[in-house]
């Protein structure tokens, strides 16, 4: 704690003085020399190898950063690029990814792709949607366009007529309202679907559908089979009709015949839609219920 600069051959020393207990002696003191040059040329050295040490320390951290900030950086810009690319093409690309990766990257990178897979879903949805909405529409909006020129023909002149068109546009309005608003409930994937079971005649429900198609769309529908009444959805089951016959209609050649028929079992009743057109290819067979 207490030194002092002494000249000593006029060079200057640190001198520091302690009070030691000697043997045989008692109180002696002890005195440390050291030229100042030495402890300046000692701190040079001192400094020269603290420099050294944090230049030769520095490189490997800056490699080691480098590495460390391409592990980190590189999924990021990739991701970044790939997220780019896809606002600009529309698409749905995921990042491949490693099975045995379980750091924050990968479960970032998860999450992307989890998020693409959602998006894409959505997407395929909306556009199931459309599709659905206008093929469900199609139908009833023919039926409606049919009765209102067959209206405007002879509607003023056939009281008869006018009452058969102005019934079938009402009926299919009301058909329009309840498909809008089953699309709409499927378009909410937690709404469930309700189902209205009443009795019917099947044969007459066919009829009708078949009256409805043969003026709107000139063609030949023909309903045989046996009667009998069954407890069903009306409306559902007039919608799966309608498609088979516009699908039958379709692609059958002009004016050729289509059958409805019935067949009554012990507890259920058999509807089939037959037409003359090219069928199904057996290969396309496993997939007629997939949307």
């Amino acid at each position: 704690n207490h030194f002092e600069i002494v000249p000593i051959n006029n060079v200057d020393h640190l001198v520091m003085h302690y009070p030691l207990l000697w043997p045989d002696v008692g109180v002696v003191h002890a005195n440390f020399v050291q030229p100042i040059p030495h402890i300046a040329n000692n701190l040079q050295l001192l400094r020269l190898i603290l420099i050294t040490l944090m230049i030769i320390s520095i490189i490997p951290l800056y490699l080691a950063s480098n590495v460390l900030a391409r592990i980190i950086v590189g999924p990021i810009t990739s991701l970044t690029k790939l997220m780019q690319k896809n606002i600009k093409n529309q698409s749905f690309e995921q990042i491949p990814i490693s099975s045995k990766s379980k750091d924050e990257i990968a479960n970032m990178t998860k999450t992307y792709n989890n998020l693409m897979d959602e998006l894409e879903q959505s997407y395929v949805l909306q556009q199931q949607f459309v599709g659905n909405a206008s093929h469900e529409l199609k139908t009833p909006l023919t039926v409606i366009e049919s009765y209102a020129d067959l209206l405007l023909r002879r509607g003023f002149e056939q009281k008869d007529v006018a009452q058969e068109a102005l019934e079938a546009i009402s009926s299919e309005s009301k058909r329009m309202k309840e498909l809008i608003e089953q699309m709409l409930a499927l378009a909410k994937s937690t709404e469930s679907m309700k189902i209205n079971l009443t009795e019917l005649d099947v044969i007459e429900f066919l009829n009708e559908i078949a009256a409805q198609m043969n003026i709107a769309f000139d063609t030949k529908v023909e309903v045989v089979g046996e009667h009998a009444v069954i407890v069903t959805d009306k409306q559902k089951l007039q919608q799966i009709i309608y498609i088979l016959l516009e699908n039958a209609r379709k692609y059958s050649e002009l004016s050729s015949l289509i059958t409805i028929s019935t067949k009554v079992h012990a507890e259920s009743v058999t509807i089939s839609v037959t037409d003359c057109g090219i069928g199904i290819p057996d290969e396309d067979l496993p997939h007629i219920f997939e949307r």
